[in-house]
């Protein structure tokens, strides 16, 4: 026992613990979203300090050339990018992992990493086949479930090596047993104390510790002990042994069907865990500590093929950052080439983009520094099932080639994609979609000469990013045009709205002025005095100068009136004579003023009252049917003037209450704007008062209540 707590003393103290897994986890997790969040990075990284300390050494090398120092992870991480941060991500973490093992003893790190993963895959799949509530957390137990082999390594480099050669011809129990008999610890315990010290869930650490325990006593433990466990019997064996099928019914019932639906096209998914990692791994073997022949020259490789990924990478930080801060699709066509002679050497690109609001017309464009002519005779329309590669990327939003692998056969090319080479007067190209929200912005062709696809393949990551960093750029040029559309349309609005009012309020002193000179005409026959009449026309003159006013700025309204002490019975008496002074055969209903006597007085504005009356009684007017009765009375109700417009038409229709004040609404035909009662609404409330309507099949009755002078 004490062997043991000095061997693990012993490798805390020498400050090489790997960094923790679960860092790297997360990460791939989050920039595989499909809207990456930076904010979720940043929480991640700042976690692990090896990560943290290489993110800031790398965002303030010469390399990258930034202008400011930065001191603060998040604003690097802002800078650098996601896709940065996680291929920076697993560069550390493979390096801190491995660095004191030596490749040149027994320990296959290729083995070891094939095994780790597809234990993670396995406890993935039975987390989601018996519905456990975290497969995330399953795959990472898989992945650590052996990771105390390279602390063992690591802490007895002379003593364990023996230990594994005989582990080779036997289970991993058994190498646990030689291990605990060896070395005071077997590599479950060593890892479930690591996982202690990376402090992560007591939970982990019970599944990596627990894992190779006898199946009596893990049956007895959490659901996580047992996935654990489980993967690993699969991982050495095969679905249908009885051994297995007993143990997978014991421990989470789980029947010999769903046993072959877990362990189905594991394989192929590691494979692809390795494509995206960039790291070789080999096919199994009996045993995950087996070494390959040659496998130093693979070490080699993979480090080589890390260091290169995040080379290729932090080449682009300069030009993404540029891609920002473009204005125009110009400005990104050109940041983009000048990319692609850094990473190819090649002097042009074209670009095809939506010309159509449709979404279905591509359009050929080049910056207006390249050198490649004819690009805007090129247009193609995307159609389900289309023939060209063109269309092929842009319906499967997948990057495509024009040439094929060896074991592939040869790619038809299309008219149009034979064109798109004599174009380039290249023998091959490759066609890019730029998405960004899940939706293609465009397309980006690249070409090249045969010999040349190879490098090409190897470029394919920055190659990625730099289209997506472009279709970001799209994105927020279509945006920016699309809001500048948008307040445009919204100002045409507003001043239709603003320029209907103004006609609307117009009509009614035009209407009097009409009925007034048709009255001086029968009184200057008649010989009679027309100073009132004329007076009334002065007025009215007047109220049209104020509202033509409001035409001069069309987009803004115009400030509140001024409120003043008003004798309501004398301006409603005003009013009243308006209608009184049409002649029998013009005067549509019969008009009745009954004034209040204790001739009440409001703070109000007397123009608009007036414009809110005679609104109101030319409602009335439409609503009644010929020699119809308008009742107009005034009076007092508590602190508060009160108008009251009573006519006797048919009413307005309940389900139409609610909306007689929404600005455009009106059951009226013959070119009515719907404007009359918002703007009556909205100049009672201006004077600080209030509006009722009540109606029935009997008729309407409009209220105004207006403060009262105290």
């Amino acid at each position: 026992m004490n062997g043991r707590i000095k061997a693990l003393d012993n490798l805390n103290i020498s400050g090489n613990l790997p960094s923790m897994p679960q860092v790297l986890v997360q990460l791939i997790d989050i920039c595989h979203a499909q809207d990456i969040d930076l904010q979720e990075v940043v929480k991640v990284v700042t976690k692990d300090a090896p990560i943290s300390a290489k993110v800031l050494q790398l965002v303030n090398s010469a390399f990258i050339g930034s202008r400011k120092n930065f001191t603060d992870v998040g604003q690097a991480i802002v800078f650098l990018g996601a896709d940065v941060i996680k291929n920076l991500a697993i560069s550390v973490s493979v390096q801190q992992v491995f660095r004191r093992v030596d490749p040149n003893g027994p320990l296959s790190l290729d083995r070891f990493w094939h095994h780790s993963f597809q234990n993670a895959l396995l406890a993935q799949n039975i987390a989601k086949t018996i519905s456990f509530p975290s497969a995330s957390e399953a795959y990472l137990a898989g992945l650590l479930h052996d990771i105390g082999k390279l602390i063992l390594w690591m802490a007895f480099p002379g003593q364990y090596a023996p230990l594994l050669l005989k582990g080779v011809r036997c289970h991993d129990a058994r190498l646990a047993f030689l291990e605990q008999e060896k070395l005071d610890i077997d590599h479950c315990e060593a890892g479930g104390w690591l996982c202690q010290q990376w402090q992560l869930p007591s939970i982990l650490g019970d599944a990596v510790r627990y894992h190779h325990h006898p199946v009596a006593e893990v049956a007895q433990a959490l659901p996580l002990v047992k996935i654990t466990a489980l993967a690993d019997l699969l991982s050495h064996g095969e679905p249908n042994d009885e051994d297995i099928i007993e143990t997978a019914h014991r421990l989470l019932q789980i029947s010999p069907a769903q046993l072959e639906s877990i362990t189905a096209e594991v394989d192929d998914q590691i494979a692809l865990i390795a494509d995206e990692f960039n790291i070789r791994i080999p096919s199994p073997a009996k045993s995950s500590m087996e070494r390959d022949k040659g496998s130093e020259e693979v070490h080699k490789q993979v480090s080589l093929g890390l260091i290169n990924r995040v080379r290729d990478i932090t080449q682009l930080t300069g030009t993404l950052e540029e891609l920002l801060k473009v204005e125009s699709r110009e400005q990104m066509m050109l940041v983009v080439e000048q990319s692609l002679k850094i990473l190819f050497n090649e002097d042009s690109c074209l670009f095809f983009i939506w010309s159509d609001r449709d979404y279905t017309q591509l359009q050929g464009q080049v910056s207006p520094k390249s050198s490649l002519s004819g690009a805007d005779q090129f247009h193609f329309t995307v159609k389900s099932g289309g023939n060209s590669l063109l269309e092929r990327a842009v319906m499967n939003k997948a990057l495509i080639h024009s040439f094929s692998s060896a074991d592939e056969q040869p790619r038809k090319l299309s008219l149009l994609d034979q064109q798109l080479l004599h174009l380039f007067n290249k023998e091959a190209f490759s066609a890019v979609p730029m998405v960004y929200k899940n939706e293609v912005q465009g397309l980006l062709i690249i070409a090249f000469q045969q010999e040349e696809h190879k490098r090409f393949l190897s470029q394919l990551t920055p190659i990625h990013i730099l289209a997506q960093h472009a279709a970001i750029a799209l994105y927020l040029e279509q945006f920016h045009l699309q809001q500048a559309d948008r307040l445009l349309q919204e100002r045409i609005d507003a001043t239709s709205q603003l320029a209907r009012k103004v006609a609307h309020e117009i009509n009614n002193p035009v209407a009097i002025l009409k009925n007034y000179t048709h009255i001086l005409k029968i009184k200057s026959q008649n010989g009679k005095d027309i100073n009132s009449e004329l007076a009334t026309i002065d007025e009215e003159l007047t109220r049209i100068g104020h509202l033509t006013e409001q035409l001069q700025d069309l987009a803004t309204e115009q400030a509140a009136r001024q409120s003043t002490t008003i004798d309501i019975n004398k301006l409603m008496a005003t009013i009243f004579e308006l209608y009184t002074a049409s002649t029998a055969e013009e005067c549509s209903a019969d008009i009745l003023f009954t004034p209040d006597a204790a001739n009440p007085t409001a703070i109000a504005n007397e123009d608009s009252i007036r414009q809110i009356i005679i609104n109101l009684i030319n409602n009335a007017i439409d609503a009644v049917s010929h020699k119809g009765r308008i009742e107009v009375k005034t009076g007092t109700m508590d602190d508060r003037v009160t108008i009251a417009i009573t006519d006797n038409g048919t009413g307005i229709p309940k389900q139409h209450l609610e909306e007689i004040y929404s600005p455009g609404f009106t059951t009226k035909h013959n070119g009515h704007s719907g404007l009359g009662l918002a703007i009556i609404k909205k100049l009672t409330e201006e004077m600080g008062g209030s509006l009722l309507c009540q109606s029935s099949s009997t008729g309407t009755t409009f209220s105004i209540f207006l403060p009262a002078e105290k």
